[in-house]
């Protein structure tokens, strides 16, 4: 009995052993796709800043397109009128 016992407590843990083993190769999977996911984050937050600086200047150089159109407009008035 004690035969079978010393037996059956190996088998278990040859059991739990391979389990653990399944267990660790899970983690070290859903830990690379963690860190893949984490370069992927970081590199949208780039692209999300690069964006955002790009679209700055693109704002800025409307501003003035829309001052120059302004003044022009201003200048087109003003020749009317004296031509009038």
């Amino acid at each position: 009995e004690s035969s079978a016992a010393v037996e059956q407590m190996v088998s278990n843990i040859r059991s739990v052993t391979g389990i653990l083993d399944k267990n660790s190769v899970s983690v070290d999977t859903l830990s690379q796709a963690s860190e893949t996911g984490l370069n992927k984050v970081a590199e949208s937050v780039e692209t999300a800043e690069r964006v955002l600086k790009e679209s700055s200047g693109l704002l800025e150089a409307s501003s003035v397109i829309q001052h120059i159109a302004s003044q022009t407009n201003l200048l087109a008035m003003n020749a009317a009128i004296e031509a009038a």
